[in-house]
């Protein structure tokens, strides 16, 4: 009798209707046996049934947030796992093949600082390695969809093109491929320089 008691008490002071709040009060000093409280006791009762639910609501939103904090922190941490697997054959030293490959694989991805990082530690590995100078001004052209590539960018891969150049690709596949993107940002440049021409002429 006495937990159905305490039950019932509680479903009345969390119902959510206010305006029955003093029949309230008062059925619950029925139930307890008590008489009715006074209006400064109503008052208190109502501030701490705020406080409460205040506090039983920062908590469940602390809870939220954490979960969502906890299953970010390990998709962070396996992020590199979801790459998929690529295979671009080089003539590069098989040592860093497969770091080539993760690059690649960052360049699909839309990873261009990780990726372009990755094709510059390739090189450094094997500096002879004229094919990653590919990826790197691959990479630097970044999201087509969110506009062209900045001077700055441009200015890199077109290092990196020349380094390219300088290096000499091992075979026609890969000599091929450092010209396509030569092309490439070569197209750019002369579209940024008819574009400013045209705007000046306006």
């Amino acid at each position: 009798m006495a937990k159905f008691v305490v039950v019932l008490i509680v479903l009345v002071l969390f119902a959510p209707d206010e305006a029955q709040q003093p029949k309230k009060v008062h059925l619950i000093g029925f139930l307890i046996g008590a008489s009715a409280p006074s209006v400064a006791a109503h008052k208190r009762l109502n501030n701490a049934r705020r406080h409460v639910m205040k506090t039983v609501k920062l908590f469940f939103t602390l809870a939220i947030l954490g979960i969502f904090c906890a299953a970010a922190i390990p998709a962070q941490e396996k992020g590199q796992e979801k790459l998929g697997k690529v295979s671009f054959p080089t003539s590069c030293d098989q040592k860093v093949q497969a770091q080539f490959d993760r690059a690649v694989a960052m360049l699909h991805s839309f990873w261009f600082q990780q990726g372009e990082k990755a094709f510059r530690e390739v090189l450094e590995r094997d500096p002879s390695c004229a094919i990653a100078n590919w990826g790197i001004s691959a990479i630097l052209i970044g999201n087509t969809f969110g506009g062209n590539a900045t001077a700055q960018n441009a200015q890199k891969a077109k290092e990196a093109i020349q380094r390219g150049h300088l290096i000499g690709a091992k075979t026609e596949r890969e000599r091929f491929y450092i010209e396509a993107i030569s092309e490439y940002w070569t197209a750019l440049a002369t579209a940024r320089i008819a574009r400013e021409v045209a705007r000046r002429c306006i």
